[in-house]
């Protein structure tokens, strides 16, 4: 009884350690977050945290891991939409992480755990949008042009794009890709 209790407990710290680290990332940046100001935010000793995590990288992957997760059963409830209408939903539901995207692509030559996920994230995301395309067009190469929308989607992120101009900009991607 008394270990299933421990791994509960670990359980609940390591879950209070991501979300704490997913609040101060995004809101302070990651370069600016301290591992220390993460575990006192968490509620653990500032030492504690290097028992859940290696390093700040391997904290990084636990958030971008929950935010796909999260990201991936809110995409299932909404496979009804129209192709446009996923395009602007996805992009307004991860507007509010695009410091965690710069923070990636800023990491990749420095980390190969991030560059693996990265790779891993893309491959899901260029899967997705092929699997959507191939149901609404006969395009001759759906990777390629599912590359092309992924690329559009984190530029769309990352920009800063007011609502009605990320809505202009996904019925022109959506109509290139069904054209």
């Amino acid at each position: 009884m008394a270990l299933n209790r421990l791994a509960e407990s670990e359980a609940v710290t390591r879950a209070e350690l991501i979300k704490a680290a997913r609040q101060l990332f995004i809101s302070d940046g990651y370069d600016a977050t301290q591992m220390t100001k993460i575990a006192v935010s968490a509620g653990v000793g500032p030492n504690a945290i290097y028992w859940y995590f290696a390093d700040k990288d391997a904290l990084l992957l636990a958030v971008l891991n929950e935010v796909l997760v999260e990201g991936l059963k809110e995409h299932e409830a909404r496979e009804h939409l129209t192709a446009i209408e996923q395009l602007v939903w996805l992009v307004e539901n991860l507007r509010h992480i695009s410091q965690l995207v710069s923070v990636v692509h800023n990491r990749l030559t420095l980390s190969p755990q991030l560059r693996e996920w990265h790779d891993r994230f893309h491959a899901l995301l260029e899967g997705l949008i092929a699997a959507r395309m191939m149901a609404d067009t006969q395009l001759a190469d759906v990777a390629i042009e599912a590359r092309i929308a992924a690329y559009t989607i984190e530029g769309l992120i990352s920009h800063g794009d007011d609502p009605q101009t990320i809505q202009r900009a996904c019925v022109a991607l959506a109509k290139y890709c069904a054209a």
